[in-house]
């Protein structure tokens, strides 16, 4: 497939790379569902948790959810109202229904808390008129505005979805640190302005590092830096930065070969940030 120029349905390509690669991400884990079920994991981290606060009562909105560990465990350690996750690939949502089910099953969630999952572009979702002001508070976490083509149609429907004095919440992998070549400590990437970068390899199998695995469907990727993503919320003229902050490691994905962040002595490199917003009252 020519990936050179833009096609007309980048998204559409990365639904169904993502669709095999979850495939492939299952194969490494059977145990996971017993894990949550049985074990009572948790798959938020401590900045996640502190980002989020208080949810009890609250309906949240999970983009970009993938298959739906980080929803479930919202739901139930945070117990808020509703949690609705929303993700572009079908094999992420079946698994995460099946997840959330088998839960169920075992009431591992509080009675109060509603958990649903839709298949669908988040693009799609957050324009789509019947779901303005529907939410208390946005989320979306770790590896998630860089399968975006489109930042300012991203910002508005965040906008739109928010009831006032809602949260925007997001914690992800910074653009400077994915574009860094570790061996000689040079950009080897764009790291901004939404450059775009296709690939015919697709998503990768991240999860078990199987080097047998090849995706035979292509992904596009973009480029988005933090002052991108900062300028699309404030173009919104709704929403309201109260937080940016950087971090020098990364949470839940070995960036470079099994290393979480760089090694002691190296200069301090932005690796993940994360941005808190308010939608104006």
């Amino acid at each position: 497939m020519d990936l050179s120029s833009p096609p007309v349905h980048d998204h559409e390509l990365n639904r169904q790379s993502w669709n095999e690669a979850t495939k492939q991400h299952r194969t490494h884990q059977p145990e996971l569902i017993s894990d949550y079920v049985d074990k009572g994991r948790n798959k938020l981290f401590a900045e996640d948790l502190e980002l989020l606060g208080e949810l009890q009562g609250k309906q949240v909105l999970h983009l970009q959810c993938n298959d739906g560990q980080d929803t479930v465990s919202m739901a139930r350690w945070l117990r808020p109202r509703q949690v609705h996750g929303v993700d572009i690939s079908d094999s992420a949502i079946d698994f995460a229904e099946e997840l959330r089910d088998k839960m169920l099953a075992k009431a591992c969630f509080d009675p109060g808390t509603d958990v649903c999952f839709t298949r669908c572009d988040v693009l799609e979702y957050l324009n789509d008129p019947a779901n303005r002001s529907s939410v208390d508070v946005v989320y979306s976490s770790y590896g998630t505005v860089n399968w975006l083509c489109d930042l300012t149609a991203w910002a508005e429907g965040i906008a739109s979805v928010l009831r006032p004095g809602g949260r925007f919440v997001i914690i992800d992998f910074h653009a400077v640190a994915m574009a860094l070549d570790l061996k000689t400590m040079t950009l080897k990437d764009n790291c901004l302005g939404g450059a775009r970068y296709p690939s015919t390899d697709g998503v990768s199998d991240y999860v078990g590092q199987d080097p047998a695995f090849q995706n035979s469907s292509p992904a596009v990727e973009y480029a988005w830096g933090v002052g991108d993503i900062v300028s699309s919320l404030l173009a919104t003229k709704k929403l309201q930065v109260q937080s940016l902050t950087e971090y020098p490691y990364v949470n839940g994905w070995a960036m470079y070969a099994d290393m979480y962040q760089l090694p002691a002595g190296s200069p301090l490199l932005p690796m993940m940030y994360s941005i808190v917003a308010s939608k104006q009252v």
